[in-house]
């Protein structure tokens, strides 16, 4: 058995197939004699299990005579579990109910398809694609709805008619040695019956050659599950204008409404017709008919305006004109100006019920840009507008400098810009520039206008500038751009140690070394701090410190033949030291006494031979002399080497002489063993 579906499928109020464990779902309805009873399971898989297996069917009376009972009464109506009957009992339903046919097909077809017949045609594709299974049990609970019948067949219904006024009934229905789905129950009584409502707030809105039709549905929730439309020409004769019940599949997929909404399709604009409504029980009643609506279509506005000229008045507001056809005014009731500050914006009606006649809009209330469209207005407020025309008024004032600009920075070298809001309606937004030095140019960061008062910048702090500048102006939608505010100025967090500083030289004397070094050239150095060590030692001792820019200091707290290190460094405003790999020097420290290796120095003035004999006696102890540097001048002049003569010579002749000349000679020696050794001096009248 095969049957080809022509309806929008839905899940019916039973239909609770997220549920964690299958159910037994229950419905009752009163009448004036009888009760009606409907149940179905909640998930595919258990309820093709049911079906096989049969529902067991009982009544509980708690109530006689409108008075609970002490002992409730139960009843097991059929005796053998329900199950649906035998195919070929269907056959008379069929031929006669389309939707006994569908339940038919979902129980006992070898398999299920719902073909697509151009009739909500997007849901009958999504059907297509789901599981058959659950097309069987989703269908077959939907049919259900409309096939009380077909219910009763199925196995899924009951009529009791063995009912009293004044009792009141609990109908539980369990599925046949399955204790794994859930019961499930329902109360009913005969004091319950209440006849179906009519559909009170029907309503059409007529279009061209269409009808949208709308109802509210919160007050049917759990009472109609489909309804229906009919249509009359002559207010008698009314006919459905769908051939299956309207359903609402929002309120099945989760997304409730508070109305429902359907259209017929007019074969023309002048034929008046009547429409009503009624609703469609779960057990298949109909309800209440509602009164009869009468309505037609109405032609569409077909013809736009066309705005072709605007002129600007004295007073600053603007003058639209626009054309409009004379044999076109029947089809509208008025016109309506609106305007936007985008093309593609929100229009605001401005002008609103101008005659059909006029052709013509006044408007004061100008922004820097003006998007104008007219609409043609026809009956039931349908619309087709122009054209939109831009209108800009002529303006070159600059906006106003922004105010309140501030920022900080984190150490990170994030920087937070803020400023408050200009207050001109046309204000397209802020230009904000940077420069690392306050007298070099500028550069753009955004490149266009900014259109916040907060911007987010982030600096390199490996850069050696310790500060950055900023600014800003404001722009509008000319592009008029206001003047620079004053120059904002952040100091960068110090991330950069102060440059090194070295050594430059180091003396020997008297028992002390003198240290030079150039210092560092960072412009925030507040301190630096001379460190010694013996050469054996770890820690370094901290002996001199100095918050000028001094370069020279005297040791005079070393002992004699050791080797010291010595280190120099430079700490910053941040407290930043500077790196000390480069900025050591090592010094032997040795007994530097001068020791007396050279006495009698004497000279021999001989004019005749024209030279000067010079003696001397060495006297060194334990010390060999490597050599004797000899200086010489004239009296008034500056030494210069004369001789270099080694160990074991005691005299030595000048003959490079000038006469009536005043000598003077100084005799340095230098010792194998690099130990001082005495200079001595002699001067000579030739």
């Amino acid at each position: 058995m095969k049957y080809y579906l022509l309806a929008l499928w839905m899940w019916s109020g039973i239909h609770l197939a997220n549920a964690q464990q299958a159910a037994v779902k229950v419905l009752t309805r009163a009448q004036e004699n009888r009760i009606l009873v409907r149940w179905g399971v909640d998930q595919p898989l258990e309820w093709q299990r049911a079906n096989n297996s049969g529902f067991i069917l009982k009544r509980i009376t708690i109530k006689r005579n409108d008075q609970l009972l002490a002992s409730p009464e139960k009843k097991q109506l059929v005796r053998l579990p329900i199950k649906p009957e035998p195919v070929e009992s269907w056959m008379n339903l069929v031929q006669q109910d389309h939707y006994a046919a569908i339940i038919a097909q979902a129980i006992y077809g070898e398999s299920f398809e719902v073909e697509d017949t151009g009739e909500q045609s997007e849901v009958s594709r999504i059907v297509n694609m789901v599981d058959e299974m659950h097309q069987r049990h989703s269908f077959g609970l939907f049919a259900a709805d409309m096939s009380f019948q077909g219910s009763i067949k199925a196995g899924w219904g009951y009529i009791d008619t063995e009912v009293v006024k004044g009792e009141e009934y609990i109908y539980q229905v369990a599925v046949a040695n399955d204790a794994s789905i859930a019961s499930g129950a329902g109360i009913a009584g005969l004091n319950d019956f209440e006849p179906l409502p009519e559909v009170v707030d029907f309503m059409a809105l007529p279009d061209d050659r269409k009808v949208m039709f709308s109802w509210g549905i919160i007050p049917y929730k759990g009472i109609y599950s489909s309804y229906m439309i009919e249509r009359a020409t002559d207010g008698r004769n009314f006919t459905a204008i769908s051939k299956t019940p309207i359903v609402d599949i929002n309120d099945k997929t989760g997304n409730a409404s508070t109305a429902m909404y359907f259209a017929d399709t007019l074969s023309n604009n002048d034929q008046k017709y009547q429409y009503r409504i009624y609703g469609i029980s779960a057990f298949g009643e109909r309800g209440a008919i509602s009164k009869p609506i009468s309505t037609q279509g109405v032609a569409s506005v077909s013809t736009p305006p066309r705005i072709h000229d605007y002129e600007f008045k004295t007073d600053g507001s603007v003058l639209l004109f626009w054309e409009y056809p004379k044999d076109a005014e029947a089809e509208i009731q008025s016109f309506e100006v609106a305007v936007a500050a985008k093309d593609q914006g929100d229009y605001k009606i401005v002008g609103k019920q101008l005659t059909v006649s006029k052709r013509e809009f006044s408007y004061s209330k100008l922004e820097a840009s003006n998007y104008f469209k007219v609409y043609a207005v026809g009956e039931n407020n349908q619309k087709i507008a122009s054209q939109s025309v831009l209108v800009q008024p002529i303006d070159s004032v600059p906006p106003a400098i922004p105010q309140g600009f501030k920022g900080q920075i984190d150490s990170l070298g994030v920087v937070q810009l803020s400023w408050k809001a200009n207050a001109e309606s046309d204000l397209l937004g802020y230009r904000i520039i940077r420069g690392q030095d306050k007298d070099e140019d500028f550069i753009e960061l955004y490149d266009k206008a900014y259109p916040q008062t907060h911007f987010t910048d982030t600096l390199s702090l490996k850069l050696s500038n310790k500060k950055v500048y900023y600014r800003i102006a404001a722009e509008d939608f000319r592009h008029n751009i206001s003047d620079f505010s004053e120059v904002l100025i952040i100091d960068k967090p110090d991330v950069i140690p102060p440059s090194a500083p070295v050594f430059s030289n180091y003396e020997l004397a008297n028992s002390a070394v003198q240290l030079e070094w150039i210092n560092s050239t960072s412009d925030d150095l507040n301190l630096t701090v001379i460190k010694r060590r013996k050469k054996e030692d770890v820690n370094w001792e901290t002996i001199a410190s100095f918050t000028d820019l001094t370069t020279v200091f005297w040791d005079r707290k070393v002992e004699k033949n050791q080797v010291y290190e010595y280190l120099v460094m430079a700490r910053d405003e941040a407290n930043l030291w500077s790196n000390p790999n480069n900025s050591q020097i090592t010094i032997a420290v040795f007994d530097w006494s001068a020791v007396e290796v050279i006495k009698d120095l004497q000279a021999l003035v001989d004019r005749e031979k024209r030279v000067i004999s010079l003696f001397w006696r060495s006297v060194a102890k334990g010390e060999t002399i490597a050599k004797i540097e000899i200086y010489k001048n004239k009296k008034g002049e500056a030494p210069t080497l004369w001789k270099v003569i080694h160990a074991g010579q005691n005299a030595l002749n000048d003959v490079d002489l000038d006469i009536n000349t005043e000598y003077q000679y100084y005799f340095v020696p230098t010792l194998h063993s690099n130990t001082p050794a005495k200079a001595i001096s002699l001067t000579v009248q030739y």
